[in-house]
């Protein structure tokens, strides 16, 4: 558990959670994490399942309530990441939340699928274009 995160103790008592803390001794637990990136690093559906595991816990830790918290910028990414198994932490795209503005308009009206407006503007008449190939390009095939 990380310093800042500390204060989150509070809300679980407050609520009447039990709280029980373990306490451990460093040297009896194995230092695995070198064996660890290189399983990831090795298998690829482990790594792909850890990628999705780490972007989804860098997206709940950002969309937490508790922002005083929970601060997705205070979160050190590196250290993460290797808790996941990566040397470089995957890329992760936080617009969870994006702005009322930002989502596509749905289509008003009946007759459609939910389709949206700002998606299908491109694709709303047919075009054809055409280029002309001179004969020296053109390709032609025999049998």
């Amino acid at each position: 558990m990380r310093p800042e995160e500390l204060g989150f103790l509070r809300y679980l008592k407050a609520a009447k959670v039990p709280l029980n803390e373990f306490e451990f001794s460093w040297q009896k637990i194995a230092d695995i994490q070198l064996q660890l990136e290189k399983l990831i690093a090795k298998n690829y559906f482990l790594n792909q399942s850890a990628k999705e595991a780490f972007k989804s816990y860098v997206r709940a830790y950002d969309s937490h309530q508790l922002k005083q918290i929970f601060n997705v910028n205070t979160l050190d990414l590196q250290a993460v990441s290797k808790s996941f198994g990566f040397l470089v932490p995957p890329v992760v795209d936080l617009k969870v939340g994006a702005a009322r503005r930002e989502r596509p308009e749905k289509r008003v009206g009946g007759g459609g699928f939910g389709f949206y407006k700002q998606m299908n503007e491109g694709s709303a008449s047919k075009q054809r274009h055409f280029k002309q190939v001179n004969r020296d390009q053109a390709k032609k095939f025999t049998r």
